[in-house]
């Protein structure tokens, strides 16, 4: 039988939450827009050092996408949103009154906390749409909502902070208060137990069964995810020096205004990816990673203007904001319900991991093609980008992912 039964009040409050939370999941994105100012106050720190600040981040982020999703058979997602969001208000206090005169290692601290709870809240509300939907198209659906939010709160931070940050730094972190209304939407709205009892039961008696029926191609949804985003952090790791130093296109203004049209994009993309997913079907990851793959074409062939990179930085919010979506609608069709969470959880470690990891995969592969230098890692990115487009029409299209829902577009997610 299909189910096409429409959401429940009890279900659109849950989305609801979830997508409120979604839009502080970017917080850290902040630090990026104003890092350069943070520096000028800790002169005496090593260079090494400093960077700690950014990149801590990702690898606490990475450890924590891991561990959240066991903690979802045995705690309640709501409270671990809380926890996070609590976490949240803490660290931009603290950046807010002690910044630039704390010692820097308060600020990688606050930094890897900052890591931390921005992984849980990235996690969290696409697993709460996962478990509070009734067929594909719904959580393809309201997991594009969830995304959307997620990157127009990054455009928020990214845009608004950066432009307080300019004056003064610290106070940038005034924005992290929007936490404040957030987390009382998420006390008010988001059900408390998600059947945890239910869960835990069923968990401590079937969980290796359950582990047992996911499918080995989901494995390699899993790499083809991490390869994605070794592909997409070049962006971010480049684009300031790219329009700054190597092609004089403009300022830090214009290397914000690029960061924030990438978010922005990607936000306008989980609005609208559900009719997406209509058309492309089986085609749609393999769509997206082209999309990442033109982006860098043009990035590399279209220099002399800020009309290739702005181009290029479209095609790839685009990419990013269809990416998440795309695979959990994937993912939940094939796994049952009480793995989900687990398994959303780790598509974000492996994004983290992705993320951290990036440098050390992308340096190796410009060298080979030249130098270590800002073309070479676009072109070498550029030919990662063909290779993760192809073994995505491996995995998506000719591994047969779908298939059978493309008969029955309605199936219910449990299996």
């Amino acid at each position: 039988m299909h189910n096409h039964r429409p959401l429940s009040t009890v279900q659109k409050r849950a989305i609801f939450a979830a997508c409120a939370a979604a839009v502080v999941a970017m917080d850290n994105s902040l630090g990026n827009s104003i890092f350069a100012y943070i520096v000028e106050d800790y002169p005496q720190v090593p260079h090494s050092t400093l960077y700690l600040f950014q990149s801590i981040g990702h690898v606490i982020g990475m450890i924590a996408a891991f561990i959240v999703g066991p903690l979802t058979m045995r705690v309640s997602p709501k409270r671990m949103i809380q926890f996070a969001i609590t976490g949240m208000i803490g660290v931009g206090m603290v950046y807010l009154l002690f910044g630039g005169k704390c010692p820097y290692w308060v600020m990688i601290a606050c930094a890897a906390v900052d890591g931390m709870e921005s992984s849980i809240i990235s996690c969290l509300p696409a697993a709460v749409v996962a478990v509070h939907t009734n067929n594909i198209h719904q959580t393809v659906k309201y997991s594009g909502y969830v995304h959307a939010c997620t990157m127009g709160g990054g455009f928020f931070f990214s845009l608004l902070g950066g432009c307080i940050g300019s004056i003064h730094w610290q106070w940038a972190y005034s924005l992290y208060l929007i936490a404040v209304p957030i987390l009382l939407v998420v006390m008010r709205f988001m059900p408390d137990d998600m059947g945890q009892v239910r869960l835990k039961n069923r968990m401590d008696q079937n969980f290796f069964r359950h582990l047992r029926k996911i499918p080995p191609i989901a494995l390699l949804i899993f790499l083809q995810y991490f390869l994605f985003y070794v592909c997409a952090f070049t962006y971010k790791a480049v684009i300031s020096e790219y329009i700054i130093h190597i092609y004089s296109l403009g300022t830090s203004f214009q290397a914000g205004v690029a960061n924030s049209v990438l978010t922005l994009v990607g936000g306008i993309t989980g609005i609208f990816f559900g009719r997406a997913s209509h058309v492309l079907r089986r085609w749609l990851v393999p769509a997206l990673t082209l999309m990442m793959t033109f982006g860098y074409l043009s990035m590399a062939a279209f220099t002399s203007s800020m009309l290739g990179c702005m181009l290029g930085t479209m095609l790839l919010g685009v990419a990013k904001g269809g990416m998440m979506p795309a695979v959990v609608g994937e993912l939940s069709l094939r796994l049952p319900e009480e793995v989900v969470p687990l398994c959303v959880s780790a598509l974000v470690g492996f994004m983290n991991l992705g993320m951290a990891s990036s440098t050390y995969i992308i340096d190796p592969l410009a060298a080979v093609l030249g130098a270590e230098d800002i073309p070479h890692k676009i072109a070498a990115t550029l030919i990662a980008g063909l290779f993760i487009t192809l073994t995505a029409a491996g995995i998506f299209v000719a591994g047969g992912l779908r298939c059978k829902e493309e008969k029955d577009p309605n199936q219910p997610l449990r299996l």
